[in-house]
């Protein structure tokens, strides 16, 4: 349980680094949580042990320098992150760039495969159209024709019907 002294510390890492914590912590038997403080902790005094004094010896030196080879592969661990950060920002940033690339070039060809149906489709109306003013004059010379006969019959059916 929580108390007011105490923070929830997160922070990312590299799959690398996670490994090497989750390494080290089994190999000392440590349960997961206890493991990363006691790490955190020991980090935290040997950078502070560090600051306090000065080599003396030449064992001191080595000492300080492995401390300090420690701390350059925790920033070295640090700039890993980082660019892996960078990298999958990138990544994406391209896979979204090539995808609105394909989108583009995918909808300009419907675009233009639509520009041609309908081109097509206005001339087969337009064809239609000619086909049906055609055929409203031929049935009007047909309608006049039948009006003609029709007239003409009449005439004669009269002046048959008026000679008999």
């Amino acid at each position: 349980m929580l108390n007011e002294d105490t923070v929830v510390l997160e922070i990312e890492v590299t799959r690398e680094t996670a490994g090497e914590l989750k390494a080290l912590v089994a190999e000392h038997l440590w349960e997961p949580d206890e493991g990363l403080h006691m790490i955190l902790g020991a980090g935290v005094g040997a950078l502070t042990a560090e600051s306090v004094r000065e080599p003396r010896t030449e064992q001191e030196n080595i000492i300080r320098l492995s401390q300090l080879l420690t701390r350059a592969e925790g920033r070295l661990a640090g700039v890993r992150f980082d660019l892996s950060e960078a990298k999958e920002a990138l990544k994406r940033w391209e896979l979204s760039n090539g995808a609105i690339r394909e989108l583009t070039v995918s909808l300009e060809q419907m675009i233009r495969h639509q520009n041609q149906e309908i081109d097509e489709l206005k001339s087969r109306l337009k064809q239609r159209d000619e086909e049906i003013e055609r055929l409203r004059a031929q049935l009007g010379e047909e309608l006049a024709d039948e009006r003609s006969n029709a007239c003409f019959k009449s005439t004669l059916f009269r002046r048959r019907w008026i000679a008999l």
